[in-house]
C-alpha cells in the first residue's frame, strides 16, 4: 500500500543477522501501521510466556503511514515488546527526530531479537543495516553517545539507553535527542538485556504517495487549522505544565503520594511560573510541528548544573517530582529532569516510587539510612543517582514494584496497576481514567482514551460527558479508546490530532483525508474506529495468552479512599459494574475479545 515502504528490518543480534521482513499489503489495510502492525508481528513471532529480559524477547520500533511526510504531530514512533513490568506486550510512543527519519529510512519499522555477545549499536542507513561494536559507547550518557556518533553519520537520529538501561533498571527508558523518552514499560532494560546500546538511523528515501498534490494541500490545511486552536496558543506559551494550577483546582493533581488532588504550591511549579523563572530559556519542537510545546531550561541547583541540551520538564515530570513529593522548587525539578534524561530514567516511575518511600518513611517502615522525608529535594537528587547506578537503596528500588514492596514489607500504598506506576492524573476527578487504569493491559497509563470532561461528540455519537458520573461511562470509555488506538496506529500526537477535544479542534475527518491522499485507502468513521478496536484487541489477545483475566482488571485501592481536601473517591462497586458493562458492550470474554467479536474484527485466527 502506498504511503509505506512495505517492509520492516529484521535484526537477530544473537546471529549477527539483518534482513528484510516483508509486510503483507493486507496488514496495512487492516491494521494501518504503528500499534496494529507491531502487535500483529508479535502475535506471530513471540511466545506469550517468553521471559521479558531473555534473548528471545522481541523489541519493535515502528512508524505509520504519515511518518517522514512532514505532517505536524507525525514525527513520532512506537516501541513495543513484552514489558518486564506488565509481563505482556506494551507500547510506548515518543517524539523527536527519530520517527521522522524512520519514515525516510526505507523501512516502516525495525524488529530486534536475540542478544549480542558484547555491546553493539545498530546502524540503519538508507535501506541498509549493520550491527557494529559499541564497546566504546557502553557507560556513556545519551549526550556523549551523540557526540561520538553524530560526526560519523551526518543527519542521523539516535535512540539509546543510559546507565539505567545498562543496569536493567525497571524505571529505564530509551532516550532520543537527549530529551525525549520512550518511557513507562522499562524498554531501556529490554535494550540493555540485548547488549544493544543504540539504534542510529538516517535516510532520505521518499515514500510513494497516492495523490501527491492533494496530500500537499491537505498537509498545509492541517497545519493552518492547528495554529488556530487553543492547543497551539496554550501549549506554545506554557507547554504541558500550563495546566498544573487548573488540575489542582479540579482536584486531579496527584499530591503527597495520591492522598490528595490539590497542592497548595501548585502555582510555584506551573508552566506559567516556569516561563517567568530564571531557568526558562526557550521552546523546542518536533520536526514539522508548529506548536513548540517543549520547554528548554538551564541553570544550577545545589551546585549541580542542568544544561539546555537536556531540555526541560514536562507536566508529568513536574507533577511526579513536584506535588507528588511536596517539592515546590522548579530548579530542583529541572535538575531531576536532566538526571533522568542523562541516565535514561522514566520520571513518572521514579517519582511514584520515591513518593512511596517517603510515605514508608512517614509510617516508620524504612531503616534510618534509607529514610527520605517529604519535600527533601537534595535527598531525591541523591536517590536518583543511586537508582541509576544500583547503589545501596537504589539497587532494590531499580528492581521495580515487586522488589520495592518486598523490601519495605508493605506494598499496599505503592500506587500502580499491573506493575506499572500510575501517572499524574488522579482518576477520582476523571472517572474514565479509573476504567482505563484498571482495564488496560498496558498498566498505569493516561494515554489510552479521553480525559473527562468532554462535550457531546457528533461524529462519535457520544453524549455530554461530565467528569464524575458513571452514566454512559462504559460507552464513552470504549469509543474514545478506539479513537486513540487508531491515532496510535497512525502514530499521531494528541496535541495535533484533536484527541484533547474540545481544547483543540477535532481533526480526524481531515486526518482520514490525509491518510487517503497518502495511501489511497478511504476510511469511514466506522472503519476508523474498527481499526482502533481491532488493534487494541490484539493487545488483549496477547495478554490473555500471557495469563491475564478479568480478575486482573483492578484499580489501586488508594483511589477508593477519599482525598484529604476534596473528599473525592471512586465508588468501587460502581467502578466494577462499569467494567462489567464495558466487557459486555465490547464482547470481551476471559480477557480478550470473544470468538464472535474476534471474527467481526478479522482476528479470530489469532485466538
Amino acid at each position: 500500500m502506498k504511503g509505506n515502504f512495505g517492509k520492516y528490518l529484521y535484526v537477530d543480534l544473537s546471529e549477527n543477522e539483518v534482513k528484510d521482513y516483508p509486510i503483507p499489503e493486507e496488514w496495512y489495510r487492516k491494521y494501518l501501521g504503528g500499534r496494529g502492525i507491531a502487535a500483529r508481528i508479535l502475535l506471530q513471532e513471540l511466545g506469550p510466556n517468553t521471559e521479558p529480559l531473555s534473548a528471545d524477547n522481541i523489541m519493535i520500533m515502528a512508524g505509520g503511514p504519515l511518518q517522514g511526510l512532514g505532517i505536524a504531530g507525525a514525527a513520532r514512533f512506537l516501541v513495543m515488546g513484552k514489558s518486564p513490568k506488565t509481563k505482556t506486550i506494551n507500547d510506548s510512543f515518543c517524539g523527536g527526530s527519530f520517527g521522522d527519519i524512520l519514515g525516510k529510512s526505507g523501512y516502516d519499522g525495525i524488529i530486534i531479537k536475540g542478544k549480542a555477545q558484547a555491546p553493539v549499536y545498530l546502524l540503519v542507513d538508507n535501506g541498509t543495516a549493520r550491527i557494529l561494536s559499541a564497546e566504546d559507547l557502553w557507560g556513556l550518557d545519551p549526550k556523549q553517545v551523540e557526540e561520538k556518533l553524530n560526526p560519523l553519520y551526518k543527519g542521523c537520529s539516535i535512540a539509546c539507553i543510559g546507565k539505567a538501561g545498562e543496569n536493567l533498571g525497571m524505571q529505564s527508558c530509551i532516550i532520543i535527542d537527549r530529551n525525549r523518552s520512550a518511557g513507562r514499560p522499562a524498554y531501556g532494560a529490554l535494550m540493555g538485556s540485548k547488549n544493544l546500546k543504540a539504534i542510529v538511523i538516517r535516510g532520505n528515501r521518499k515514500k510513494e504517495i497516492a495523490d501527491a498534490e492533494r496530500f500537499k494541500k491537505l498537509r498545509k490545511e492541517f497545519t493552518q487549522r492547528i495554529i488556530k486552536t487553543g492547543t497551539y496558543n496554550g501549549r506554545q506559551k506554557y507547554g504541558t505544565p500550563g495546566g498544573v494550577e487548573a488540575l489542582s483546582i479540579n482536584g486531579v493533581l496527584p499530591t503527597k503520594n495520591f492522598t490528595d488532588g490539590r497542592y497548595a504550591d501548585a502555582g510555584k511549579i506551573s508552566g506559567q511560573a516556569l516561563v517567568k523563572s530564571k531557568v526558562w530559556i526557550g521552546n523546542d519542537t518536533c520536526p514539522g510541528c508548529p506548536i513548540r510545546c517543549k520547554r528548554v531550561v538551564e541553570g544550577v541547583y545545589n551546585g549541580e548544573p542542568f544544561e539546555r541540551a537536556w531540555g526541560g520538564p514536562e507536566y508529568e515530570t513536574i507533577a511526579s517530582f513536584g506535588s507528588l513529593l511536596l517539592i515546590n522548587d522548579l530548579e530542583a525539578i529541572s535538575l531531576f529532569n536532566k538526571k533522568c534524561n542523562q541516565y535514561g530514567l522514566d520520571t513518572i516511575s521514579v517519582g511514584v516510587q520515591i513518593a512511596y518511600l517517603m510515605e514508608a518513611t512517614e509510617r516508620g517502615l524504612l531503616s534510618e539510612e534509607d529514610r527520605i522525608s517529604w519535600g527533601d529535594a537534595k535527598a531525591v537528587s541523591s536517590l536518583i543517582d543511586k537508582i541509576a547506578h544500583r547503589e545501596g537503596i537504589g539497587d532494590w528500588v531499580a528492581g521495580g514494584c515487586d522488589k520495592i514492596s518486598e523490601k519495605v514489607g508493605d506494598g499496599s500504598f505503592l500506587v500502580q496497576c499491573k506493575g506499572q506506576e500510575i501517572p499524574m492524573h488522579d482518576p477520582r476527578g476523571k472517572y474514565s481514567l479509573a476504567v482505563y487504569y484498571a482495564t488496560t493491559p498496558r498498566g498505569g497509563n493516561h494515554m489510552e482514551g479521553t480525559h473527562d470532561p468532554t462535550p457531546a461528540h457528533p461524529e462519535l455519537n457520544l453524549p455530554d460527558n461530565p467528569a464524575q458520573t458513571w452514566e454512559n461511562r462504559a460507552l464513552i470509555v470504549g469509543e474514545y479508546l478506539h479513537l486513540r488506538s487508531f491515532a496510535n496506529s497512525a502514530i499521531l500526537c494528541a496535541f495535533t490530532s484533536g484527541l484533547n477535544y474540545p481544547e483543540s479542534e477535532y481533526l480526524f475527518p481531515l486526518i482520514r483525508d490525509i491518510i487517503e491522499a497518502a495511501t489511497g485507502q478511504k476510511l469511514s468513521v466506522k472503519e476508523m474506529l474498527t481499526i482502533g478496536e481491532r488493534n487494541y484487541g490484539l493487545l488483549r489477545v496477547f495478554a490473555e495468552k500471557a495469563g491475564y483475566t478479568r480478575e486482573d482488571d483492578k484499580l489501586h485501592p488508594r483511589f477508593f479512599e477519599s482525598q484529604t481536601s476534596t473528599g473525592f473517591a471512586i465508588d468501587e462497586e460502581k467502578l466494577n459494574a462499569t467494567i462489567d458493562e464495558y466487557y459486555k458492550l465490547y464482547s470481551y470474554d476471559k480477557y480478550g475479545p470473544d470468538r464472535k467479536k474476534a471474527e467481526q474484527l478479522g482476528i479470530s485466527a489469532l485466538l
